[in-house]
């Protein structure tokens, strides 16, 4: 049963974050920067040219073919226990000159951490809803 309901799709429905988080490739020093958004498959990383750099070298692009694993360690708001993953970059988007997203997958998640990013994101959706009720 449980397993059917992490496929539904707000499994990978991203929800905003907006707070900082550590990511180092595997055999790389680690970068602090930006986690925009998380959903219950993967996470969004904002970074500057430099950070994508060290993060990415001597790579022009990242295809599911070519994957790169990296691992992260964040917290969520509101939360204390960190979480560590291990994730693997599917996509990297150029938003503006010095600003890039790097989308990415969870490729290993412990049950407790998978529980503590699917409870924040279930505790998002109601407050949204609750605020979108409220202005009704």
């Amino acid at each position: 049963m449980k397993n059917e309901m992490r496929r539904n799709l707000i499994y990978h429905t991203p929800i905003p974050v907006f707070d900082s988080i550590n990511v180092s490739a595997m055999r790389e020093s680690t970068q602090t920067t930006q986690l925009e958004a998380i959903a219950r498959d993967g996470l969004t990383v904002s970074c500057n040219r430099e950070t994508l750099d060290r993060l990415l070298p001597n790579n022009e692009t990242v295809a599911p073919k070519q994957a790169v694993n990296m691992r992260v360690n964040f917290s969520l708001p509101g939360n204390t226990q960190a979480i560590k993953a291990e994730c693997r970059v599917v996509c990297v988007r150029r938003l503006a000159r010095d600003t890039f997203h790097l989308k990415m997958a969870f490729v290993d998640l412990a049950e407790k951490h998978f529980d503590s990013v699917s409870d924040y994101i279930e505790q998002s959706l109601e407050s949204h809803r609750q605020t979108h009720q409220q202005v009704a």
